[in-house]
């Protein structure tokens, strides 16, 4: 379990370019994130509300917690919940009294583990919050950003003044087959031959090829990769030179599931679709949780240089 709190803003003025954003949130990717406080990546002025109303008051992340990402067996939806959120209220310095609202975000343990409905509520009320709304968001990929995204909206909108953001997933059980069918999903399921003919269209032959059984959306990354490459003229060693930056990154961060360094040759070199180096793809379980808050807390954010929520994007 790891904490990270926040002690300065980036980008205060709003006037930087891209590439010096770029370069700040590299700088600020490098050294060990257990020992260190994390940056803002932005800021943005309050905007007017509705017209008569008072600005909007802007939302701050209060805390963080998250969990060391990886195969964690032994550990269940409900476990993971526990041990991020008790540290991002211990990183706020908040109560379980002082979250007025949760959004509880997860995409496969309906699938793996069999908790179809009200999944925040069982993993939360297990920790001990009650009679608080509570709200379960699934978007695939940017579960987790929306989830952060809807508590903001919901501080900002004076319906509550600390709102819990929860992101969460856990892939790896003992039934491969169960746990890759998760992402067969990810398509339309009731137009099959469209998305293979589009799939085909972008990348050419995008059938799995052998016998190993692998998630479908190894097929349309590949395919998304060959249209880049048709289009823009985009090598393996460019995509190469942006894995080993990742891997990079990866090392020195005490939370990532793959903390291998790999050069571009290693990449280029590797299996084609490696499960022990993490070259390409892993499966991994894990969930970061972050308290949104106004108030007493966000004014104490705010003092501490903290982050602030007015916008929110996946990378």
């Amino acid at each position: 379990m790891n904490s990270i709190a926040h002690q300065r803003p980036l980008g205060t003025t709003g006037d930087e370019t891209d590439a010096q954003r770029t370069r700040g949130r590299a700088d600020n990717s490098a050294g060990d994130l257990a020992s260190r406080r994390l940056c803002a990546v932005v800021e943005v002025k309050p905007h007017s509300g509705p017209s008569g109303s008072r600005p909007t008051e802007p939302a701050w992340v209060v805390g963080v917690g998250m969990t060391p990402f990886g195969v964690r067996p032994e550990a269940s939806v409900k476990d993971l919940t526990r041990e991020a959120v008790t540290g991002a209220l211990r990183d706020a310095g908040a109560q379980l009294a002082d979250i007025d609202a949760a959004y509880f975000g997860n995409t496969v343990q309906a699938v793996l583990e069999g908790q179809v409905v009200v999944a925040g509520q069982m993993a939360l009320r297990s920790m001990g919050f009650e009679r608080i709304p509570m709200v379960n968001v699934e978007n695939a990929c940017a579960t987790a950003a929306t989830a952060l995204h809807q508590a903001v909206l919901h501080v900002r909108s004076g319906a509550g003044d600390i709102v819990l953001a929860v992101g969460v997933d856990k892939t790896n059980i003992d039934d491969k087959d169960k746990m890759l069918a998760v992402f067969d999903g990810g398509v339309d399921v009731h137009d099959g031959d469209g998305v293979r003919a589009i799939l085909h269209e972008l990348g050419g032959d995008v059938t799995a090829g052998g016998a190993e059984r692998r998630s479908l959306f190894m097929n349309i990354y590949a395919a998304l990769a060959r249209s880049h490459m048709e289009t823009f003229g985009t090598t393996k060693h460019q995509l190469a030179i942006v894995s080993e930056k990742n891997h990079l990154h990866a090392v020195h961060n005490p939370l990532a599931h793959f903390r291998k360094a790999m050069s571009v040759d290693e990449i280029l070199t590797a299996r084609r679709h490696p499960t022990d180096t993490g070259a390409l793809y892993g499966h991994s379980d894990g969930i970061a949780a972050h308290p949104v808050g106004l108030g007493r807390l966000g004014q104490q954010a705010h003092r501490s240089g903290g982050l602030r929520a007015s916008r929110c994007w996946t990378a």
